[in-house]
């Protein structure tokens, strides 16, 4: 029996080339996918409380401001809250703004969860757990820089400014892959709706 003439079959090595490029392909996609709602979601978040001027945000800002005063007393940092969001702290002041309030860092995660595919039962998970643990995690924060002022002041602006922007950001991109693996990638392999 004769074979009709067609496209000669690649060699092996050819074919693994082929078969590769056309998984890296579907791979891109949802990578993009997931990236651009990623970019979209921080755009819109960042973009409304911009325009918003952060003003609902003055309630989160002045607790934080409550909370991080009193747990320095608790700690034996003595300090006075002026204008609702104003520490003086020994010699040195304090203004809480609403980006020391875990907000920014809040949009972060928020933006992260929505973009990922996952259902809207994982992604309430991430919600509930996710946002009040960044806000615990940023009152700690501040209680230790608070600390550090207090005892150790020549190293209050570079934890400020740098040591804690870095851990406060591997953190909460820290909380998203723990949220992958603990919540999205146990309710199975099979696609999840969005």
């Amino acid at each position: 029996m004769l074979k009709k003439p067609g496209k000669p079959r690649p060699l092996a090595p050819e074919r693994d080339a082929e078969e590769r490029r056309g998984d890296v392909s579907r791979a891109v996609s949802p990578l993009l996918k997931t990236s651009l709602l990623f970019v979209a979601f921080m755009a819109a978040m960042n973009g409304m409380l911009w325009f918003l001027e952060f003003q609902g945000i003055e309630p989160l800002t002045r607790q934080t401001t409550r909370t991080v005063s009193w747990l320095l007393n608790a700690a034996g940092c003595a300090n006075e809250v002026a204008q609702g969001n104003h520490i003086f702290l020994g010699t040195a002041h304090w203004i809480i703004t609403p980006e020391c309030s875990a907000v920014t860092a809040g949009v972060l995660f928020l933006s992260f969860v929505l973009a990922y595919p996952a259902s809207r039962k994982a992604k309430a998970v991430a919600v509930a757990a996710g946002v009040p643990l960044i806000l615990i995690v940023n009152v700690v924060r501040l209680v230790l820089l608070g600390l550090i002022t207090r005892w150790n002041a020549q190293y209050a602006r570079m934890s400020h400014d740098y040591l804690w922007h870095v851990l406060f950001a591997a953190f909460v991109v820290t909380l998203w892959l723990v949220w992958i693996e603990l919540v999205v990638k146990r309710e199975g392999d099979r696609p999840l709706p969005r």
